[in-house]
């Protein structure tokens, strides 16, 4: 049995509410985890000249929804040359409205989706008023969820965009100026929409993934091109304090022995995991309970379909990239991995707001 060392969520910023849970009953007689309440940050927000900006949706109707909705669509409108989506799903008629009034004022607009959301309304919209919308025609999936603008906007995050992506599950989306990082979704998105080359391809060079995003360290991977898995590994085994994981699904075995490993010596770990996905076949989460880990089900009536690291408060691993082994070696997946201590307190901040059981 692992004894896992209770210790309060260390707050960067100046003062913290406590946000306490409800703790799971364990009727089997297996090992009971010592849960410490998440604490959520009073301000979480950056600065609206900030290089780096994160919504998130809150599917109890108190607003943050609808900021996003009103951001991104906001940032569409203001597009000049350019918009590039690439999105597994496709189905919001808001942002397929604002796609069209952007071709219409002269915005070149390119979507890219997985072929089994081609039959969606919105995209036959878009389709019909001429915007050019490829599928991948493969079996694997193309799962990325970002939005290019201008050569100099990224918007990525867990969002599909769906009603319920947006208003019935929990999801972030992060708006990041940056034609550094804009140059490397651009060539991704490249591939698929002029290339129509989906699955692997070569990986980025070596010190490219590397990038300062107004002052605040980042790095970026594809999937199956870079096998980001191997990265995410490491940062769990570099953990000193602390890591919370809000996982859709996760059934990769590293990843369950690199938490394993890192309960053992100390650090203290916490899984959120979609309920509805909590019993995949090779799911982790029945294991990690019985090893006494801090592991919870989200009670959303919804998904709970963020895919988010934080590791000691330091360090946000986001974006679309599910904790299987699909993920790595086949879709088409994305991950930003930021060392900001501020976008780490604002993922505690949502892990503290996400209703478990």
């Amino acid at each position: 049995m692992l004894m896992i060392a209770a210790a309060l969520l260390l707050c960067s910023l100046a003062a913290c509410e406590e946000l306490s849970f409800v703790d799971i009953t364990v009727e089997d007689g297996s090992a009971q985890p010592t849960r410490t309440p998440l604490q959520a940050p009073t301000q979480t927000a950056l600065p609206p000249a900030s290089a780096v900006q994160w919504y998130f949706t809150t599917p109890d109707g108190s607003g943050g929804s609808e900021a996003l909705e009103a951001a991104l669509i906001a940032s569409i409108d203001a597009a000049q040359e350019q918009v590039d989506v690439a999105m597994y799903n496709f189905t919001l008629t808001s942002a397929a409205d604002a796609l069209l009034r952007a071709d219409q004022r002269g915005v070149r607009v390119r979507v890219v989706v997985d072929s089994d959301a081609l039959d969606s309304r919105a995209l036959s919209r878009l389709s019909a008023g001429g915007i050019p919308v490829t599928g991948d025609n493969r079996e694997s999936l193309m799962h990325n969820k970002f939005i290019l603008i201008d050569g100099r906007v990224v918007w990525i995050g867990s969002m599909n965009l769906t009603p319920n992506g947006l208003f019935d599950d929990d999801n972030n989306m992060v708006r990041v100026e940056s034609p550094e990082m804009a140059a490397l979704y651009g060539e991704e998105f490249r591939e698929m929409a002029e290339l129509d080359r989906f699955g692997a391809g070569a990986s980025i060079p070596d010190g490219q993934n590397q990038l300062n995003l107004g002052g605040i360290p980042a790095e970026v991977y594809f999937s199956p091109d870079d096998r980001p898995a191997k990265r995410l590994v490491a940062l769990l085994r570099g953990a000193e304090k602390q890591i919370v994981i809000l996982a859709y699904t996760l059934t990769r075995t590293d990843l369950r022995d690199a938490l394993l490993d890192a309960a053992q010596r100390g650090v203290q770990v916490t899984v959120i995991f979609e309920e509805e996905r909590s019993g995949d076949q090779g799911g982790e989460y029945e294991s990690l309970r019985q090893a006494g880990l801090d592991v919870r089900l989200d009670a959303n009536p919804g998904l709970m379909h963020h895919k988010v690291i934080v590791i000691d408060g330091e360090i946000v691993a986001l974006g679309s990239f599910n904790y299987t082994r699909a993920a790595d070696e086949s879709n088409d997946e994305n991950i930003l991995i930021l060392h900001d201590a501020a976008a780490a307190q604002a993922f505690l901040a949502e892990a503290a707001r996400i209703p478990t059981r």
